[in-house]
Parts: structure tokens; C-alpha cells; sequence
């Protein structure tokens, strides 16, 4: 038996490059040595990037599910040898939308920030000394009594 190796597809998705078809050397040391299945299960779902300058890119993202296994020839559990590709286009679209947001926005959200952390610096201030006010009462009612 002989096995032939298949250069990687890569997939572009906005800009990034993953590899869908990595095999690990375990798996070629059985491609020598056995019939193996490799089933590989697509999912692609349409995507439209919107950038800010208004040009629209039509692309796909892709998940891929990869399953192999040793087969011995019979139809069955144990599958024919080969490689099957299945396809499962999403009847959904997304669509993905880049905003440039204003310096008010951003302002705000500085403010926000800032605000959260002054009410939970008061919070703990307040956790602290009311404490310490309570255990500094009772060691005086401990000394008077």
C-alpha cells in the first residue's frame, strides 16, 4: 500500500489563514501501514464584511470536523479507505459591520471607567471603616466590662 501526500489547503477568512487539513505523523504511519477513512465534515456559513469606506467583501467561514479511523475494505462500522469531503452550506448569512466611533464615545466611556472605580474605592472605603468601627466598639465593651 502506498499513501500520497496532499499538499495543506489553507482557508482565508477576513484576512487570517488557517489550515483545514493537518494530519499528524501518527496518522501517516497508519496511512502506510493500513486502509485508513479520513472523513472531513465542512460547515460553510456566507459572511459579508462591511469595511468603513463602504466596500463590501463576500467571503466564507469555514468549521471543519475531522474524523479518521482504520478501515478494513468492507462496507459497515469500519467504512471503505478514502477520503470523504461533506458539505453543509448555512442557510444563515452574517454579516459583520466595521464603525469608526467618535472621540465623545470614547470620552464617555473613559468617564464610565473612572466613575466605577471611584464607587468601588468608596464601597471598600466604606467596608473598612465601618469594620473597624465595629470591632473598635467591642474591645471597649470588652474593657469596661
Amino acid at each position: 500500500q502506498s499513501s500520497r501526500v496532499i499538499g495543506h489547503p489553507a482557508v482565508f477568512v477576513l484576512g487570517s489563514k488557517h489550515s483545514i487539513l493537518s494530519v499528524s505523523p501518527i496518522v501517516i504511519l497508519f496511512c502506510l501501514l493500513a486502509s485508513m477513512m479520513f472523513q472531513y465534515f465542512v460547515k460553510v456559513v456566507p459572511t459579508v464584511y462591511m469595511k468603513v469606506d463602504g466596500e463590501m467583501v463576500r467571503t466564507n467561514q469555514f468549521s471543519v470536523t475531522r474524523h479518521e479511523k482504520i478501515a478494513n475494505g468492507l462496507i459497515g462500522d469500519q467504512g471503505l479507505p478514502g477520503v470523504f469531503v461533506l458539505y453543509e452550506l448555512s442557510p444563515m448569512m452574517v454579516k459583520l459591520t466595521e464603525k469608526h466611533r467618535s472621540f465623545t464615545h470614547f470620552l464617555t466611556g473613559v468617564c464610565a471607567i473612572i466613575g466605577g472605580v471611584f464607587t468601588v474605592a468608596g464601597l471598600i472605603d466604606s467596608l473598612i471603616y465601618h469594620s473597624a468601627r465595629a470591632i473598635q466598639k467591642k474591645i471597649e465593651l470588652g474593657k469596661t466590662t
